[in-house]
């Protein structure tokens, strides 16, 4: 078993992942278009889940 501290801080980094996506943070010029193809792409992968 692992400890719980651990568990924790593993917890928290997903979310962290989660609510500052890399890809869309990165994206300035034609960010409409952009963030929908990331949009449709993150739909289709929890689709596919």
């Amino acid at each position: 078993m692992e400890p719980t501290r651990r568990k924790e801080t593993i917890d928290s980094s997903t979310i962290r992942n989660l609510v500052r996506r890399p890809m869309e943070s990165r994206l300035t010029r034609g960010q409409k278009n952009s963030s929908k193809r990331v949009k449709m792409f993150l739909f289709e992968i929890t689709q596919f889940l």
